[in-house]
């Protein structure tokens, strides 16, 4: 009896069916054990294509051993739905807001996020990486830090100072680095300017040498649902370019509370 073994073409397929599995599972999974168990992978397998990730760019390793989406998924929009207590509707599963985060990073050069509301708080439900070699700690599912990250300090912006003073002293407010606004009654002086200008600037506050635009998103129900931002490095957020990619980013929130809009209009009469 003659046993056939798989060629090739057939072993490629097969190893490439098992990166393609570890490289979805990094989105949502951080830890190794998690990948494996997502994946079906042994230790081992899972290991080994994952330091091939690595050092491919496709994917980052932190200090604390745990994985993420890396640079060369520019081209890919990480996606994850927000756990309950979101507040609002801001449901990627539900809304494709896809091209209009597409649309933000072709027009700012720069990686946009999209963050949920959780909790009174704030996580990230999506992230396209700009183009370029920077990278940042950021991953989907990340909680924010409301003090430090634009688009924090644009959802607390859009409350009453003493809701936002509540809100800071149930947190933690620590510096992450030294630029990072830990009097509170600075916080709220930067709240202030932020409700003027009508968009949040994070100055190197959440990630040293990393500035973002952030505004805050509304949905169906007109309250407050998440954020939107784009964030780069100090060179590409000067102050002469600053008020341009801030339109940009208004823009496009604008356009995606229009989109979560019509999205919880088509839904509100549909049967369950």
């Amino acid at each position: 009896m003659t046993v056939a073994h798989p060629g090739p073409e057939q072993a490629s397929a097969s190893a490439l069916a098992k990166g393609l599995r570890v490289l979805e599972a990094v989105l949502t999974n951080h830890r190794l054990t998690d990948i494996c168990a997502t994946t079906g992978l042994s230790y081992g397998t899972a290991h080994r294509i994952l330091a091939e990730l690595v050092a491919g760019g496709w994917v980052v390793q932190d200090a604390d051993r745990r994985y993420h989406p890396g640079p060369r998924q520019d081209g890919m929009v990480s996606l994850r739905r927000p756990a309950g207590g979101t507040g609002g509707g801001l449901d990627p599963a539900r809304c494709d807001l896809t091209p209009h985060l597409l649309r933000l990073r072709e027009a700012t050069g720069l990686t946009v996020h999209l963050a949920a509301v959780r909790d009174a708080g704030l996580v990230y439900v999506a992230k396209v990486e700009a183009p370029g070699s920077y990278l940042l700690g950021s991953y989907v599912g990340l909680e924010l830090d409301l003090h430090a990250t634009a688009i924090g300090k644009a959802y607390l912006a859009t409350m009453a100072p003493e809701r936002a003073v509540r809100i800071l002293a149930e947190r933690p407010v620590h510096a992450r680095t030294r630029h990072t606004l830990v009097s509170r009654a600075r916080l709220l002086v930067d709240l202030s300017q932020t409700r003027e200008r009508g968009w949040a600037f994070d100055n190197g506050e959440n990630e040293e040498g990393i500035r973002c635009i952030g505004v805050a998103l509304r949905g169906p129900d007109g309250e407050v649902c998440g954020g939107l931002s784009v964030s780069g490095p100090d060179a590409a957020l000067e102050r002469p370019t600053i008020a341009a990619q801030a339109l940009a980013v208004v823009r496009a929130g604008t356009a995606i509370g229009i989109a979560l809009t019509s999205s919880g209009a088509d839904t509100a009469g549909a049967p369950d």
